[in-house]
């Protein structure tokens, strides 16, 4: 074994980790927007809409290690391409608007 060990370079690490906290921190800041966008489609029966913003939600929120979020949104997301009961739908989007209201940081 070596007497000298290589030391993790913090600078770096850091620097990183302040870029994802960024972008986390943007994205759950975004959340009421796209959530007004979502509701005003959902209350026009606008479902493109309403899929497109809960994909986005989905896709973000994943990245952004908001599983839960992720989760909810996919669901809604999928429930909008069908778009056979909008009465299922519009409580999915509920769930989700929920959900947003916990993964934002107090």
């Amino acid at each position: 074994m070596s007497a000298t060990t290589t030391r993790p370079d913090l600078a770096k690490l850091s620097a990183r980790l302040a870029a994802n906290n960024a972008r986390v921190d943007a994205f759950l800041n975004s959340l009421p927007g796209r959530i007004d966008r979502l509701v005003e489609a959902a209350l026009a029966g606008d479902w493109d809409q309403v899929r497109q913003v809960s994909e986005f939600i989905a896709l973000s929120g994943a990245a952004c290690d908001c599983p839960e979020l992720a989760a909810k949104a996919e669901v809604v997301a999928n429930e909008a391409k069908q778009a056979t009961d909008s009465t299922t739908l519009r409580r999915g989007v509920l769930r989700l608007i929920c959900e947003c209201g916990r993964a934002r940081p107090k």
